[in-house]
C-alpha cells in the first residue's frame, strides 16, 4: 500500500483528534476569524479510500452452434469480484465494505434475415446485494452522524425484442 499523508479528523482508533486554533486578526488587531486544523496523519500501509486491494473480472463469449437457417445465437457471461475495501484513510474495520461477487449472463439470438433480435438477460445472477460505497458524513461516524451510501441492484431478469425494417 502507498505511503501517504493527509488531514484526518480522528485517530486511527476513531477518537476525535485535538484541533489547533489559529486566530486571524484584522488591521486594527481585532479577531476577524478562526481557522481550525490538525496536523496531517501518515497512513503508511493503508488502502486508499474505496479502493480494494484486489479485483478480478472475466468475460466468456460462446457462439452456440446452430443451423444457419435458425439464425445465430451467442451467450455472454461476465463475472467480477472485488476484495474488501475501506471507506476512509484510517481503514477502520467497522467501516470496511465486504468483498463482492457479481455474475451477469446474456443470450442474443438474431434471425437468419437479421431483422429480428431477441436478447434475454439476467443481471446479478447470484442476487447478492452489496455496498458499492458509503461514507460517514459527520467526522468518521463516531458522533452518531448520518452515514450515506449506495448499494448494487438486486437480480434483474429481462427480455428485449427488436425488429429492423
Amino acid at each position: 500500500m502507498p505511503d501517504y499523508t493527509t488531514n484526518y479528523c480522528c485517530t486511527e482508533e476513531g477518537a476525535a483528534r485535538e484541533w489547533e486554533q489559529v486566530f486571524i486578526t484584522g488591521p486594527d488587531g481585532t479577531t476577524i476569524g478562526v481557522w481550525q486544523h490538525t496536523d496531517p496523519v501518515n497512513f503508511s500501509g493503508h488502502s486508499l479510500p474505496l479502493q480494494p486491494e484486489h479485483k478480478f473480472s472475466g468475460t466468456l463469449t460462446y457462439d452456440v452452434p446452430i443451423s444457419a437457417d435458425l439464425g445465430t445465437l451467442d451467450v455472454v457471461t461476465i463475472m467480477s469480484w472485488r476484495d474488501r475495501m475501506y471507506v476512509d484513510e484510517a481503514n477502520l474495520e467497522r467501516f470496511s465494505v465486504p468483498e463482492y461477487t457479481r455474475w451477469d449472463v446474456r443470450a442474443n439470438w438474431v434471425s437468419p434475415s437479421g431483422q429480428i433480435t431477441v436478447t434475454g438477460f439476467v443481471t446479478n445472477l447470484l442476487d447478492e446485494v452489496a455496498i458499492t460505497a458509503f461514507s460517514p458524513r459527520d467526522g468518521n461516524g463516531n458522533n452518531g452522524g448520518v452515514i450515506h451510501g449506495t448499494v448494487t441492484d438486486e437480480r434483474r431478469i429481462g427480455v428485449t425484442i427488436g425488429y429492423q425494417m
